[in-house]
Protein backbone atom coordinates (compact mmCIF):
# COMPACT_ATOMS: atom_id res chain seq x y z
CA UNK A 1 0.00 0.00 0.00
CA UNK A 2 1.18 3.68 -0.77
CA UNK A 3 -0.93 6.44 0.52
CA UNK A 4 -2.68 7.23 4.12
CA UNK A 5 -5.97 6.37 5.00
CA UNK A 6 -8.00 7.64 7.99
CA UNK A 7 -10.67 5.23 9.79
CA UNK A 8 -13.68 6.31 10.48
CA UNK A 9 -16.57 4.80 12.45
CA UNK A 10 -19.98 5.82 13.35
CA UNK A 11 -20.60 6.88 16.95
CA UNK A 12 -23.58 8.50 18.64
CA UNK A 13 -23.62 12.11 19.10
CA UNK A 14 -26.37 14.45 19.77
CA UNK A 15 -27.20 16.94 18.08
CA UNK A 16 -28.42 20.06 18.83
CA UNK A 17 -30.74 22.72 17.06
CA UNK A 18 -31.29 25.64 18.19
CA UNK A 19 -33.81 28.38 16.53
CA UNK A 20 -36.76 30.73 17.08
CA UNK A 21 -40.21 29.48 16.78
CA UNK A 22 -43.33 31.83 16.60
CA UNK A 23 -40.25 34.45 18.77
CA UNK A 24 -39.62 31.83 21.37
CA UNK A 25 -35.65 30.05 21.77
CA UNK A 26 -36.28 26.32 20.99
CA UNK A 27 -34.21 23.91 21.39
CA UNK A 28 -34.33 20.33 19.97
CA UNK A 29 -31.87 17.75 20.26
CA UNK A 30 -31.73 14.59 18.86
CA UNK A 31 -29.12 11.53 18.65
CA UNK A 32 -27.65 10.40 15.65
CA UNK A 33 -24.77 8.42 14.36
CA UNK A 34 -21.85 10.58 13.08
CA UNK A 35 -18.99 9.12 11.11
CA UNK A 36 -16.24 9.78 13.45
CA UNK A 37 -12.12 9.35 12.71
CA UNK A 38 -10.64 7.37 15.27
CA UNK A 39 -7.10 6.80 14.00
CA UNK A 40 -5.01 7.69 10.58
CA UNK A 41 -2.88 4.81 8.79
CA UNK A 42 0.00 4.11 6.19
CA UNK A 43 1.98 1.89 4.29
CA UNK A 44 1.66 -1.71 5.70
CA UNK A 45 -1.66 -1.37 7.30
CA UNK A 46 -4.76 -3.73 6.75
CA UNK A 47 -8.28 -3.31 7.05
CA UNK A 48 -11.45 -5.11 6.10
CA UNK A 49 -10.14 -8.65 7.32
CA UNK A 50 -13.46 -8.85 9.97
CA UNK A 51 -16.13 -8.88 7.32
CA UNK A 52 -13.97 -11.68 5.68
CA UNK A 53 -13.45 -13.49 8.83
CA UNK A 54 -16.74 -13.48 10.57
CA UNK A 55 -19.22 -12.55 7.82
CA UNK A 56 -20.32 -8.92 9.42
CA UNK A 57 -20.74 -5.65 7.66
CA UNK A 58 -18.64 -3.36 7.73
CA UNK A 59 -17.44 -1.97 11.29
CA UNK A 60 -15.45 1.40 9.65
CA UNK A 61 -15.60 3.29 6.72
CA UNK A 62 -12.22 3.58 5.20
CA UNK A 63 -11.12 7.30 3.74
CA UNK A 64 -8.05 8.03 1.36
CA UNK A 65 -6.43 11.24 2.74
CA UNK A 66 -4.04 11.14 -0.07
CA UNK A 67 -3.78 9.11 -3.44
CA UNK A 68 -3.09 5.43 -2.25
CA UNK A 69 -2.76 2.80 -3.67
CA UNK A 70 -3.58 -1.09 -2.86
CA UNK A 71 -3.09 -4.76 -2.59
CA UNK A 72 -6.70 -6.47 -2.94
CA UNK A 73 -7.62 -9.96 -1.63
CA UNK A 74 -10.62 -11.73 -2.11
CA UNK A 75 -12.49 -14.00 0.66
CA UNK A 76 -10.97 -17.16 -1.63
CA UNK A 77 -7.60 -15.82 -1.42
CA UNK A 78 -7.31 -14.62 2.03
CA UNK A 79 -8.22 -18.03 3.72
CA UNK A 80 -5.65 -19.71 1.40
CA UNK A 81 -2.82 -17.54 3.10
CA UNK A 82 -4.24 -17.81 6.00
CA UNK A 83 -4.71 -21.67 5.97
CA UNK A 84 -0.94 -21.74 4.98
CA UNK A 85 0.04 -21.27 8.88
Amino acid sequence: MKGTVSIHIPIEKEIVEKKIERGVKVRHVRKEKVPTKVAAQGAGYAFGELSLLERKPRAATVVCEEDSDFAVLDKEHFQQILSMN
